[in-house]
């Protein structure tokens, strides 16, 4: 996964997220990072949804900016 450090481009990405716009999600964190293309995947596929919740089961995470779900163990990003 990436790492994005600067805030604005953070929200930028996660609004992309929120709006499932992968095809835009991509290129733009890629264009941010230099990363590869699995890289920018995988990224975008483990950012927590909206309100904090585990991408993958919904669970409520802690507070944190990388964080294994307590219940199903999964890496979660939190933007």
């Amino acid at each position: 996964m990436v790492v994005v450090a600067d805030q604005r481009d953070r929200r930028e990405l996660a609004e992309l997220h929120a709006a499932n716009e992968f095809l835009q999600f991509v290129p733009r964190i890629r264009q941010l990072t230099r990363c590869g293309i699995g890289e920018a995947k995988a990224t975008y596929l483990h950012l927590a949804k909206a309100g904090r919740q585990c991408h993958r089961c919904g669970t409520p995470l802690a507070s944190a900016d990388i964080v294994d779900c307590a219940k199903c163990k999964s890496l979660n990003l939190i933007w």
